[in-house]
């Protein structure tokens, strides 16, 4: 079945959507042959395999903070988890356990805008996110940088805050479960979130640096919105409310690896880690609010003014690419139970073929009447039966891609 494998993943390529054909050629290209010219509309970065990853909440970015970057790749989608240590006692806000994971899927069209949804913290809550990517990366003049406008927390839970724990949930007495604000997130209101982002991604393709991108942007909600808290939610790291910004270094380990380096301030504190990237894996472990100390403080709802640690894991894959590969796998099924009926009704016509040597052997022997006849009828019959099995061998080495003589 190798070569019927190959086969069909060599007509798949040239059949499925999104999966590009690769033509064949010659070893050596002639002289006058001139080489294609760059498309000036898709700037180098953009193509290359240094693409930013899953935040900790909200899909693509750095650690919390987006980019303005939408993958060239239409349909690329993203499967993530990041958490947070909370530091809290058991049953302080927001915190039934003492990591607060969100669950989010962001998906990427078109090169120009991405939609997803995020599951937050452990109750949980929810909340719809994209963006729009007005300028790619130096389409304007190569200096330029990517401008996006974008999205956060569209949905129903209005009061959540940096780290969307700000709904609850209660069991009365009847063991019924209700949605409940907490007072202390009463006065946050940051669905939706919206903010405008710009990133600048360089291009250095050094064997210790590949890229290097910066961000800066601003946004109202949980950008800024402290919920009346004051210093209680932030006493620090706030460098002018609602701005953001971040850069990234991205080394090369190999064509399949990357690490990379991350810092920002995402509008509250002050954070830096470190992500790994293999295929479409990636890992990620952050440090949060550096500015702050490590001691908890009921002052701050145990909740805020602490160093943290963060997690976070993603797979990027391709919607196109996986619906082509599901088509692929159906069709090799397909071919292989033909090809098994195949080999099953060739050995029984073999079988016939055998009985059917048998006795025309017997009639050739004896000196019946009707052995003449006999002997005709069985040698048309063994002829249907060896034109059913070659037909069936041409059909079995066309499925294994043996070209016909």
């Amino acid at each position: 079945m190798a070569l019927l494998v190959t086969s069909l993943e060599g007509q798949a390529s040239a059949t499925v959507p999104g999966t590009p054909a690769t033509p064949a050629t010659p070893a050596t290209p002639p002289a006058s042959a001139a080489a294609p010219a760059p498309a000036h509309d898709t700037p180098a970065i953009e193509g290359s395999s240094d693409g930013f990853g899953p935040t900790l909440d909200f899909g693509t970015g750095l650690i919390d903070d987006p980019v303005a970057w939408v993958s060239p790749r239409s349909s690329d989608f993203w499967l993530s988890y990041g958490a947070t240590h909370m530091l809290a006692p058991p049953g302080a806000p927001g915190t039934p356990q003492h990591w607060n994971g969100n669950f989010a899927l962001d998906t990427h069209w078109m090169r120009r805008f991405s939609v997803g949804v995020s599951l937050y913290s452990n109750n949980p809550e929810w909340g719809f996110f994209g963006q729009v990517l007005a300028l790619r990366d130096g389409e304007i003049a190569s200096f330029f940088p990517a401008i996006a406008v974008g999205a956060r927390n569209i949905g129903p839970f209005g009061h959540e805050e940096r780290y969307l724990i700000g709904s609850d949930v209660t069991v009365d007495s009847a063991g019924r479960t209700h949605e409940v604000t907490p007072p202390y997130f009463k006065n946050f209101h940051t669905a939706p979130t919206l903010y405008a982002v710009a990133t600048k991604s360089i291009a250095i393709n050094s064997p210790a640096l590949s890229s290097l991108s910066l961000t800066v942007g601003g946004g109202d909600g949980l950008f800024s919105d402290d919920g009346g808290l004051g210093a209680a939610y932030d006493r620090s790291g706030t460098v002018v409310r609602g701005l953001f910004f971040g850069a990234r270094a991205v080394t090369r380990l190999s064509s399949n690896a990357a690490l990379a380096l991350v810092g920002e301030n995402n509008g509250w504190d002050w954070n830096a880690g470190v992500t790994g990237t293999w295929r479409g894996l990636t890992a990620g472990l952050y440090a949060t609010e550096l500015d702050k100390g490590t001691a908890v403080r009921a002052s701050s709802l145990n909740l805020y003014n602490y160093r943290k640690w963060n997690i976070a894991f993603g797979y990027n894959g391709n919607l196109a690419d996986v619906a082509g590969g599901h088509l692929l796998r159906t069709q090799i099924s397909a071919l292989e139970r033909e090809e098994q009926e195949l080999r099953t009704d060739v050995n029984r016509r073999e079988r016939v073929i055998a009985k059917l040597q048998g006795r025309l052997a017997q009639l050739e022997q004896g000196e019946q009447g009707d052995a003449t006849r006999a002997r005709q009828e069985i040698e048309r019959q063994l002829q249907q039966e060896r034109d059913a099995i070659e037909r069936a061998n041409a059909r079995l080495r066309h499925l294994q891609g043996e070209t016909p003589e």
